[in-house]
């Protein structure tokens, strides 16, 4: 097996008729889909290569990191396919996949879940909506309940994203088709491989380094921000000086405040009596 990369269509390699220079793979931790384009190039005549991916094709893309070793780096489902007429004796197939994210959305959810675990409410819609072979090995349990979600006629992984926000959590279902689930602090896990220059890794040329100054500043204001602050009147005497001070009026029991105030500390006077606050 050479080092590289090598695509598959099921179980039959096609890594001898695509394009490499056309290969364009979008892996997202979280959210999205993540997508794989390609090109197949054949010959028109007399018949064409065996195996070329059509609608419905299952597609996987391995690193082959060393000899005789190899990273899945991308499973899917081919969503579109494009022949493009390139000239000569060639046909060019453009192909176009998405992840799991595309057969796991098989079924469209219709139910209402009340006071569960966002665990329990992911391996539901995991277990009765998915399509097959997807498992719950990485989703966390959350240690609280979810008051209440209803989900009328959605696709699961809206489902899935709507739970995430709603919690602050992310998600992303890896190459082996098994749901991650998780609060942003449990991500522990290091990148697939060393980046440096010496494991072949990366393409030095591609580096790109910038450093910009533009935007430093030595002074940054935040409009509409709060803050705590202690008003003294004089600096040190104990006594806190009034920030808003109103003559009051007669048949007016609404005033406006010129800052917002923690009614923990606030305190109201009247004629230097203390009112009563809530």
């Amino acid at each position: 097996m050479a080092v590289g990369i090598r695509v598959t269509n099921g179980a039959n390699d096609i890594s001898a008729i695509v394009d490499w220079k056309s290969i364009d793979l979008s892996m997202l931790l979280t959210k999205e889909k993540g997508t794989l384009t390609f090109d197949v190039l054949a010959p028109k005549s007399p018949t064409l290569p065996t195996h070329i991916p059509d609608i419905g094709s299952v597609i996987y893309v391995f690193n082959t990191t060393t000899i005789g070793s190899e990273q899945k780096l991308f499973g899917g489902t081919v969503v579109g396919r494009q022949v493009v007429n390139d000239g000569g004796v060639l046909l060019r197939y453009r192909i176009s996949c998405q992840d799991w994210g595309f057969t796991f959305d098989a079924k469209l959810v219709k139910k209402t879940y009340t006071a569960q675990d966002p665990q329990a409410i992911v391996q539901d819609i995991v277990t009765n909506f998915a399509g097959a072979g997807f498992t719950t090995a990485n989703v966390q349990l959350g240690g609280f309940l979810v008051s209440s979600v209803k989900y009328n006629y959605e696709m699961p992984t809206k489902c899935i994203e709507h739970l995430a926000n709603q919690i602050g959590w992310e998600w992303f279902i890896d190459v082996n088709k098994d749901l991650h689930f998780f609060a942003p602090n449990a991500v522990t896990a290091n990148a697939p491989f060393v980046i440096d220059d010496t494991s072949g890794h990366i393409n030095w040329p591609t580096l790109d380094i910038d450093v910009d100054i533009s935007n430093i500043k030595n002074s940054v204001y935040v409009i509409g921000g709060t803050y705590t602050k202690d008003f003294e009147n004089p600096p040190g005497a104990g006594q806190f000086a009034p920030v808003d001070v109103y003559t009051s009026v007669a048949g007016t029991f609404v005033y406006q405040l010129a800052y917002p105030y923690d009614i923990a500390t606030m305190v109201v006077k009247l004629a230097t009596v203390t009112q009563t606050l809530g």
